[in-house]
């Protein structure tokens, strides 16, 4: 009979933990959704990120993608926050930033990707470029995302063409 109560009293602790997560769980949701009412209006390209069907090819720059994984691998305090490729129209740079994301997702890590395209420079893309990466960061991320919700509660900071104001609010925190 004892072994019969015990089971029970850990079955009933078990279940109440479940309940807990899962009212946890609900209450996260339910912020998220009034959070995303509050981004409606948050400037946000779309089309900049990730496409897998950009990749490089296999074997091909492995000494640039070695040293970017080397470097998203690094830790310490004299660590470079973001790495910038850069070069001239044609070099590879957008197969490698897919293939680097591509990489980093696999991984599972919180990372974002934003490629320019010269065909679509109307839309003033470098004018939208953090607050894209911001949103696309916090989409992988909760905490990312609750500081997200913090810094846009500064309502002109959505809007702003002021890409430094926007780099230091949205990804430097």
């Amino acid at each position: 009979m004892q072994q019969f109560r015990d089971g029970a009293v850990r079955d009933t602790a078990l279940n109440v933990h479940q309940i807990d997560r899962a009212v946890d769980d609900i209450d996260v949701k339910v912020h998220r959704i009034a959070e995303d009412l509050d981004f409606k209006d948050m400037v946000y390209v779309d089309g900049a990120g990730w496409d897998t069907s950009k990749r490089c090819l296999p074997g091909t720059r492995e000494d640039i993608l070695k040293e970017i994984k080397d470097w998203v691998d690094e830790t310490g305090e004299d660590v470079k926050r973001v790495f910038w490729l850069s070069g001239t129209a044609g070099k590879g740079k957008s197969a490698i930033a897919h293939t680097i994301a591509n990489w980093f997702d696999e991984r599972g890590g919180p990372g974002a990707c934003f490629c320019f395209d010269r065909t679509r420079e109307a839309e003033q893309r470098h004018e939208k470029i953090f607050t894209t990466i911001a949103r696309d960061l916090a989409d992988r991320d909760p905490i990312m995302w609750r500081a997200l919700v913090s810094a846009a509660r500064d309502n002109e900071l959505r809007h702003t063409k002021d890409i430094t104001r926007q780099w230091k609010k949205f990804i430097l925190g």
